[in-house]
């Protein structure tokens, strides 16, 4: 039998902006000041759960998430987890936050300063997901 395959445009699936978070407090710690520095309501909802190298390992990772009146979704994932890391490119980091809202690029640099203002963030990065290796693992 021939063998298709099939070919995706993944680079058109990254309609979100990408932060990296440093944060020595548990999640709802964390969720808990997003939600008060940034007027939002994320709350927990089920892990996301990936399987990796043909169904021999999982990681399974905490997600907060928030949907407003506008369409608007926000969610903070962890990244480190029982298992290993969520993206392992980046170890130093401990959580993901991804908000699928088009924003220009200054609303963007003025939500990542907002992010290094809470009192429990140590470090804000803007990443950009097309750059990581296993970016995919942000399209759910």
């Amino acid at each position: 039998m021939a063998k298709h395959v099939l070919k995706t445009d993944t680079k058109a699936a990254y309609d979100f902006m990408l932060f990296g978070i440093i944060c020595q407090h548990h999640d709802y710690r964390l969720c808990f000041e997003l939600n008060h520095a940034l007027n939002l309501s994320l709350e927990r909802t089920g892990d996301l759960e990936l399987t990796l190298n043909k169904g021999k390992d999982k990681i399974k990772t905490s997600r907060f998430e928030y949907k407003d009146g506008f369409g608007n979704e926000y969610f903070i994932l962890t990244n480190k987890t029982s298992n290993g890391l969520f993206i392992a490119e980046y170890k130093n980091i401990d959580y993901f936050f991804m908000v699928r809202e088009p924003v220009p690029m200054h609303e963007m640099l003025q939500l990542e300063k907002q992010l290094r203002t809470i009192p429990v963030v140590l470090g804000a990065y803007h990443l950009e997901p097309e750059k990581i290796k296993t970016g995919e693992r942000f399209i759910f």
